[in-house]
């Protein structure tokens, strides 16, 4: 199983990793713009509609460490090294 890195689109660095079960109800969950987007938004109520469709304790938390002091931010994915 791959870890997937999670990665600020504003500044380049990484926000966290995640399984690939999380990515999988990301993309499930969450809107792309094309079946090649690899980006997402997430603000607040992002991360409280995700704990309503059943994230992952893991996956919330990683995404509101990700967010720290924000109210949101966009960030993309990619496969772990």
């Amino acid at each position: 199983m791959s870890a997937i890195r999670l990665v600020d689109t504003q500044d380049g660095r990484e926000l966290a990793r995640i399984e690939r079960a999380d990515l999988d109800f990301l993309i499930d969950v969450l809107e792309e713009e094309s079946s090649t987007d690899r980006d997402y938004y997430v603000d607040l109520d992002t991360l409280d509609y995700l704990a309503e469709r059943g994230a992952e304790a893991s996956l919330l938390s990683a995404l509101r460490k990700a967010l720290g002091g924000r109210e949101e931010m966009e960030f993309r994915w990619d496969e772990a090294a």
